[in-house]
């Protein structure tokens, strides 16, 4: 494989996952949002 393309891939490959893991974080703190508000108001 060339390097350029192996960079690209690595490159292309940390951001993919990168946002998955930022968007996985998101969404568990906003479900413990709605859950510690639910906590909160019973």
């Amino acid at each position: 494989m060339h390097l350029g393309a192996a960079s690209c891939f690595l490159a292309s490959a940390t951001e993919t996952s990168l946002f998955a893991i930022r968007s996985s974080l998101s969404s568990w703190i906003l479900y413990g949002r709605q859950t510690a508000a639910g906590l909160l108001m019973a």
